[in-house]
């Protein structure tokens, strides 16, 4: 695959944070988003790397908005900014896009879309399942409490990858065949144009 950034603009980016916040707000399984391939996409793609920072960290701050003060507003007293540990999640998002762009400097192969697919996946059980356990009250500040905890992570795992694989790919694949399509007509107007 081609290495050319994208050059968003402002359209493309709105486009990939509704549709993030979207798949977020209709039914799904637990822990089944695409913000965590769209960190890895940005990384790999974005022509200014902020974005691959700031799209999926955006995404999940406004869904977390709409999810905790509408949908789920009869559990809380007051309009929640951020939920109790969020940060945790947040730096998932932070180091995947981070990740992303140091891993993709040279070529993009499916190699490494899967590795950082499955790699980040795992990030995320290890950080986000720490912090429950640090920041919350489910479980107690032992090591068994800690065990007991990423056990208790594990069935949402399951998820998690299977979405950053199929994001993933998806989002590389479309842009891959966009691309194509742009070289092509490229190269069928220099043929009509080398015939005139």
């Amino acid at each position: 695959m081609k290495n050319n950034p994208l050059h968003l603009n402002f359209i493309a980016v709105t486009v990939l944070i509704i549709v993030a916040i979207t798949t977020r707000l209709v039914p799904h399984p637990a822990n089944f988003a695409p913000m965590m391939a769209i960190s890895i996409f940005g990384g790999a793609l974005f022509y200014k790397k902020y974005w691959a920072i700031l799209i999926p960290l955006i995404s999940i701050w406004i869904s977390d908005l709409l999810i905790n003060n509408i949908m789920y507003g009869t559990y809380y007293e007051s309009f929640q900014w951020f939920y109790e540990g969020f940060v945790w999640q947040y730096l998932v998002y932070l180091l995947t896009s981070v990740i992303s762009i140091l891993l993709f400097t040279g070529k993009i192969t499916s190699l490494k879309i899967g590795s950082i697919s499955i790699g980040s996946a795992l990030i995320f059980f290890i950080v986000s399942n720490f912090g429950v356990w640090i920041s919350g009250t489910l479980y107690p500040k032992t090591l068994n409490g800690l065990i007991t905890c990423y056990m208790m992570g594990l069935p949402f795992s399951k998820a998690t990858l299977s979405s950053n694989l199929l994001y993933t790919f998806v989002l590389f694949g479309v842009y891959y065949l966009i691309d194509q399509k742009s070289f092509l007509i490229s190269v069928k107007d220099q043929f009509h144009w080398s015939w005139k």
